[in-house]
């Protein structure tokens, strides 16, 4: 794992693939990230997270996410989580903001989010 550094962000893994550990590979030696713990499943993941301080979470699978995947997201609901695969080329980003029960604060979370981009044909 690389040094502590204020300046980087703080990652926390979960895969159990070839691909989740190059990924971890790639990470330990990049700049401006550090890659705090690497771990095969979110089962295993969820007692460590309360024990370790993170920016982010990412997960590197190679199918669609589990079950387990809404118990992170319950756990860490103040983390951005991070999934990334080898199957549909893309990275999803989902956040899990608590938002009041009122309409309005729907209506501003709503608001709050970057727009798409349109695509003309």
């Amino acid at each position: 794992m690389a040094p502590m550094d204020a300046d980087r962000h703080r990652i926390f893994l979960i895969g159990d693939s070839l691909f989740a550990e190059t990924l971890a590979q790639w990470l330990d030696q990049s700049e401006g990230v550090e890659l705090v713990c690497s771990v095969p499943s979110v089962a295993e993941a969820l007692p460590r997270l309360a024990q370790e301080n993170v920016d982010v979470v990412l997960i590197a699978t190679t199918e669609e996410p589990s079950t387990d995947f809404r118990l992170l997201l319950d756990a860490c609901s103040d983390l951005p989580v991070i999934q990334t695969d080898l199957q549909q080329n893309r990275v999803r980003l989902i956040t899990n903001h608590p938002i009041g029960q009122r309409p309005a604060d729907l209506l501003a979370t709503i608001a709050s989010l970057p727009k798409r981009r349109q695509i003309h044909g």
